[in-house]
C-alpha cells in the first residue's frame, strides 16, 4: 500500500469512528428506551437498536465516511451493508451480550459498548471491501478499441468517476493493462503467417 492510499484508509477509518461513535449514542439511547421505557427484554432490545443503528450509519457514511465513491445503487448498497455490517453487528451484539450481560453479569449498557468495539474493526473492512468497494465495469478491449482512441480517452472522463479520483485511477490502471495486453496479442499475431511463424529477413 502506497503513503498516499495508507493516509487515505487512516482518514476513512476516523471518518469510520466518527460516525461510530454517534452511532453508539444513538444505539444506546435507543436501547435504554426500549428496555427501561417499554420492558423489552434485553436481546429483542439490543437486536432492534443495532437495527436502528445501522440504517443511522449507512446513511452517514454514504455521505461522509465514503462519499468519494459516490454509487446510484443505493438500494443495492444499503442491502450489502444491512446484511454485511448488520449481520456482524446483530450476531456480534447478541452473542457478546449473551455471555457479558447474562452469564458474567455485567451492566448491560456497559456489556454492548464493548460488544460495538469488538464489531467496529469487522464493519470497517467490510464496508471498505464489500459494501463501499470500487467498482470498474469496463469491459474488455478488443482490437477494434485501438482504432477508436477517442472513445477510450472519454471512457476515462465518464462522469460517475469526475469527482472521484481513486476510481479514476483505478479505472485507468485497468485500461492500460488491458491495451497492453492487446498490443501484445496484436504483436503476436502479426508476426504469425497463416501457415505458422513468419520468417522475418534480417
Amino acid at each position: 500500500m502506497s503513503s498516499d492510499a495508507f493516509c487515505r484508509t487512516g482518514i476513512r477509518w476516523l471518518k469510520f469512528n466518527a460516525v461510530g461513535a454517534v452511532g453508539i449514542v444513538v444505539q444506546l439511547l435507543v436501547l435504554a428506551v426500549l428496555r427501561n421505557g417499554f420492558h423489552m427484554h434485553y436481546l429483542i432490545a439490543t437486536a432492534l437498536a443495532v437495527e436502528i443503528t445501522v440504517l443511522h450509519n449507512y446513511v452517514w457514511h454514504e455521505r461522509f465516511t465514503w462519499a468519494d465513491r459516490r454509487s446510484e445503487r443505493h438500494f443495492a448498497r444499503a442491502l450489502k451493508f444491512n446484511v454485511s455490517n448488520g449481520l456482524v453487528s446483530v450476531l456480534g451484539n447478541v452473542a457478546l451480550m449473551r455471555v457479558l450481560a447474562g452469564s458474567m453479569h455485567m451492566n448491560y449498557l456497559l456489556a454492548n459498548a464493548i460488544a460495538i468495539a469488538a464489531c467496529s474493526i469487522a464493519n470497517f473492512l467490510l464496508s471498505d471491501r464489500f459494501v463501499f468497494r470500487m467498482n470498474d465495469p469496463a469491459p474488455s478491449l478488443t482490437r477494434a478499441d485501438l482504432a477508436q482512441p477517442t472513445l477510450l480517452i472519454q471512457q476515462l472522463h465518464l462522469r460517475r468517476y469526475r469527482h472521484n479520483p481513486e476510481s479514476r485511477c483505478h479505472r485507468t490502471r485497468y485500461l492500460q493493462g488491458q491495451l497492453h495486453a492487446t498490443v501484445v496479442e496484436n504483436s503476436q499475431s502479426s508476426s504469425h503467417g497463416p501457415d505458422g511463424p513468419r520468417n522475418i529477413e534480417p
